[in-house]
């Protein structure tokens, strides 16, 4: 099932759509109470003004971060995948991520990066998922294992703009229909590029780990919460240990 996370560090994956309706229903109520979007979220680029986005990012994080039960719903998108990668002591990201790229917005870019250099764990997964069909420019690239893993190792010695080059070849760039999205390692160097598609993508992303690994700089009760725990684990994080 998961020989693709084995050889690249990451697998596409179908999502739980009762879960996902309701999660895209709540934002979508959102936009609409404040922002006047229709039904088509990839056209929010026809009503709201690059100048304001961050504003409206954060907006909408909040208020998704808040809504009853959202981390099990995020979970039940993937619960069988998760499970089998994690075991069952999991724990959630407190925040969830949510990234806006509308056509031509320079001031949405994610530079190339690997979120292990950054103090998240090597033993968590993130899940991305769109809130609309993506492809090309609109979705984002991720380097496979091989080729990511010699940038853990080292860092990066060269510039972004000169990895970006060397690599750009090898890149996956995630083909995705509304209704499916992708776990992938945070060791994989990854990033985005200017949409120049001609429709706007609100993504959804936020990392999973087991409770019986190693958190690194991103802690248990300030970047995590637990989200499954067994008896065993109840006890080890009563006494204090990660």
């Amino acid at each position: 099932m998961f020989k693709e996370f084995l050889k690249n560090g990451f697998q596409k994956i179908t999502l739980e759509q009762k879960a996902l309706g309701i999660i895209y229903q709540e934002i979508l109520f959102k936009l609409k109470v404040e922002y006047l979007i229709n039904d088509d979220i990839s056209s929010i680029h026809k009503k709201l003004d690059i100048t304001n986005l961050n504003n409206v990012r954060l907006s909408l994080i909040n208020h998704i971060s808040e809504f009853p039960e959202i981390h099990n719903l995020i979970y039940d998108l993937a619960s069988n995948e998760l499970d089998k990668l994690l075991g069952p002591d999991i724990a959630v990201q407190k925040k969830i991520n949510i990234s806006i790229q509308m056509p031509h917005d320079q001031s949405s870019l994610l530079d190339l990066h690997t979120d292990v250099l950054a103090g998240n764990s090597p033993y968590e997964v993130i899940l991305w998922l769109p809130l609309c069909d993506v492809e090309k420019t609109a979705s984002f690239y991720l380097l496979p294992l091989d080729e990511s893993k010699k940038y853990n190792q080292v860092g990066f010695v060269e510039s972004k703009k000169e990895i970006f080059e060397k690599e750009k070849d090898k890149f996956y760039w995630p083909k995705l229909k509304f209704g499916e999205g992708i776990i992938f390692s945070p060791s994989l160097v990854h990033g985005n590029v200017e949409n120049i598609e001609n429709y706007s993508r609100i993504s959804l992303n936020i990392r999973f780990k087991s409770l019986f690994t190693p958190f690194h700089k991103k802690k248990l009760g300030e970047y995590f919460i637990p989200l499954k725990e067994g008896i065993v684990s109840k006890v080890v994080r009563e006494v204090g240990f990660d």
